[in-house]
């Protein structure tokens, strides 16, 4: 079986940072369109998929007051399913 590929892979294949990678897949306004069709074209010729978990919890550690909470991201944004502490 081989490896999922990761935004360093995106990064390399698109001849971007990894930081440019998370930037697209964030939608940030300050990638330029050609680069953001290089970064795209990279994640789908990949195979690129996004592992939300890891997601949810780089953007748990960007929101230290949902932390101290004891919010999720689904509770935060009302959704009823429970999560795993």
């Amino acid at each position: 079986m081989t490896p999922r590929p990761t935004i360093r892979d995106v990064g390399r294949v698109a001849g971007v940072s990894h930081q440019t990678v998370s930037r697209v897949l964030n939608s940030s306004e300050a990638v330029r369109p050609a680069t953001r069709e290089r970064v795209v074209a990279a994640i789908e010729a990949l195979g690129y998929a996004r592992n939300e978990s890891a997601a949810e919890l780089a953007r748990s550690r960007r929101e230290p007051e949902a932390r101290a909470e004891g919010l999720s991201a689904a509770e935060r944004a009302g959704s009823t399913r429970p999560t795993s502490p």
